[in-house]
């Protein structure tokens, strides 16, 4: 899997510069277009849910991101993109093989009809439209018209009928009741999933009532997970779909709907303030959620921001500062591109390598429900729920009731409870949440979360306050720290115990390797930097293990082989009036992050030893008062 010239080689300085990595992203899938050119079928065997032909109109219109970009900016020759256009001719003409097919309810033509709604709005009408046939442009439009009155999931699918019916109306000229009202319609519902922050879920936000309802559902049927209803907020709010959208349909839909616009842009503002945060100095995101074979998609938020032209506050006030933010991510994705692309040039399917991914909704738990997620060490995710190796529980709680053969994480939780600790008398927030490990909510975690805080940079506190509800010989649990990559450096074989007084002062992050082990902590020392976990032992007859989990490979986004850093808890004699209380500290120092680790302040071996010290006073973690100190 060569580096792609064009894109791997590209400094991203200069609009020349992107212009060179667009064209080289879409050169390559030329040769798969079809004899009409238009569907593209990329020769690898990794089937969809979907139908073969919506797979194919996939491979054509994703593209048209790019393309209708270049044709909006005059960017490029019409020689390369013609063939794209010529596809436009085929894919929409139903007695051609290159017919992509009427679309119908929930289905994934919908998707890909944004694109093609963008690639038509985007381009000077002279570029794309009038260089279609009479004949094309009367198959467009009602191929497009197809959306109207079919049924998709309410959720960011919406924003799909929505920029249709804007090419529709803006571009092919169909100003028809049904074309306002649908867009209407549609718009009033996306409109619906505000949250707060400039954040929108993708779909309306789970409420308490729902969590109560699936439970009544689970007691008297025993079917568990009956209410489809979520709480999840990740790049499909921002990059992926909601805030992208509207930034586009800000640019496109102004002159129409001022009023909803200039409150999209408000969204922005607050969206964009937090989620800069979400990006390293280097440019790197923090990979979570679904979806993420999209890759340098996580930066679209500033491409479609640039595009909007919105105001917007420190530290995105002005182009350069927007522009900034892109281009560090595409250089990141750059620095880090050996091994993201099949030998022909076309993307592979993962993240830093290629994962098979087939359905974005597989391991959701672990894409949504992990307690931390990092830019350095990525998540990972279970490839079965056989033993611990193939659960992979980094920055996860994991239970077992059965004897360890299987093990159950946080899914679905209550809605957070923001909450203050205090750290040498300066108050910090807090999040605690409660879960139940089980549908049938024997068992109960409330867990409270405490970020790194500039006393311990290199520390985050998890304390988790279990309660049963049934009787249970042995419960089991495992909780990981950040997965980090296992091997030495010189022979790839794994890493070697490592004494603590062997990490002398003079170690440095990314140069010392070896594992840390104590009979309450572990920690990993790689070339990728240094994971470690800590815990109080537990009273007999329970019983705590520290221990580098081996998980299997390539379950980490990151890296292949990984070691985890895991507490586990044997807990004997469960009932009905047990509590436990356990304190987790995990370590984490990247030695990638923010263009590489840079020697300051306090040594390796000293930030290890210097954790801090929790102390809890009341009777539960949501009215209690947490403190820290050393």
């Amino acid at each position: 899997m060569p580096p792609l010239p064009g894109f791997s080689d590209n400094a991203f300085k200069t609009r020349d510069d992107a212009i060179r990595a667009a064209e080289a992203l879409i050169t390559p899938l030329m040769q798969y277009m079809s004899a009409g050119k238009g569907r593209v079928k990329i020769p690898h065997a990794t089937g969809t849910h979907f139908d073969e032909t919506a797979a194919q109109l996939e491979g054509f219109a994703r593209p048209f991101w790019v393309i209708g970009a270049l044709l909006m900016g005059r960017s490029t020759n019409m020689e390369l993109l013609q063939p794209w256009l010529d596809g436009f001719e085929a894919g929409t003409d139903p007695d051609s093989p290159d017919f992509w097919g009427p679309i119908k309810s929930f289905d994934q033509r919908m998707v890909e009809a944004e694109m093609i709604s963008f690639s038509l709005l985007a381009a000077p009408r002279e570029l794309l439209w009038e260089r279609l046939s009479s004949k094309a442009q009367r198959n467009l439009i009602s191929w497009l018209s197809g959306l109207h009155d079919k049924d998709m999931p309410q959720a960011n699918w919406l924003w799909f009928r929505v920029f249709a019916n804007l090419a529709l109306l803006k571009v092919c000229q169909i100003d028809t009741p049904v074309v306002k009202r649908q867009m209407q319609q549609d718009l009033e519902c996306l409109d619906r999933f505000y949250i707060t922050d400039g954040w929108s879920g993708d779909g309306l936000w789970r409420s308490a009532e729902l969590d109560l309802q699936e439970f009544h559902v689970y007691k008297e049927t025993g079917v568990a997970n009956t209410v489809l209803s979520s709480r999840n907020a990740c790049y499909y709010s921002g990059s992926f779909a909601i805030h992208f959208s509207q930034l586009l349909y800000i640019n496109f839909a102004g002159d129409l709907d001022p009023e909803r616009t200039e409150r999209y842009k408000q969204q922005a503002r607050d969206f964009g303030r937090g989620f800069c945060r979400f990006f390293d100095e280097a440019g790197a995101a923090i990979p979570f959620g679904r979806s993420l074979t999209y890759r340098f998609a996580c930066g679209g938020f500033f491409a479609a921001l640039a595009v909007a032209g919105v105001d917007m506050p420190v530290p995105l006030n002005g182009p350069g500062s927007v522009k900034g933010f892109l281009l560090r991510h595409l250089r990141w994705w750059a620095r880090h591109s050996d091994n993201i692309f099949y030998t022909g040039g076309v993307l592979n399917l993962g993240w830093i390598y290629p994962q098979f991914v087939g359905i974005p909704f597989k391991g959701v738990m672990a894409k949504y429900s992990k307690f931390a997620y990092s830019s350095s060490f990525g998540f990972s995710v279970p490839v079965g729920g056989h033993g611990l190796a193939q659960v992979a529980p980094d920055s996860t709680l994991a239970f077992s009731r059965d004897g360890m053969e299987t093990w159950a994480v946080k899914y679905k939780c209550a809605e957070p409870e923001f909450k203050t600790a205090v750290i040498n008398a300066t108050s910090l927030p807090t999040a605690t949440v409660q879960w139940f490990p089980w549908a049938d909510r024997s068992v109960s975690v409330s867990t409270t979360i405490i970020p790194p805080t500039t006393r311990w940079p290199d520390w985050h506190v998890r304390i988790h306050r279990i309660k049963s509800n049934s009787k249970y010989g042995k419960l089991f649990t495992a909780e990981g720290g950040f997965a980090i990559h296992g091997r030495h450096r010189k022979d790839t074989l794994d890493l070697r115990p490592l004494d603590l007084a062997q990490l002398h002062a003079k170690c440095a992050v990314g140069e010392v390797e070896g594992i840390v082990r104590t009979e309450n902590s572990v920690l990993i020392l790689s070339g990728q930097g240094a994971s470690g976990i800590k815990t109080n032992l537990l009273d007999a007859p329970h019983r705590t293990t520290a221990t580098p989990l081996k998980p299997e490979p390539n379950t980490n986004l990151m890296r292949q082989r990984t070691l985890i850093p895991t507490i586990q808890h044997t807990i004997d004699g469960i009932d009905e009036s047990l509590e436990i209380l356990l304190v987790t500290k995990v370590f984490a120092i990247s030695a990638e992050a923010n263009g590489g680790w840079k020697k300051q302040g306090k040594s390796l071996r000293d930030r290890w030893l210097d954790e801090p010290a929790v102390d809890i006073e009341g009777e539960n973690l949501q009215d209690g008062f947490i403190s820290m100190s050393s």
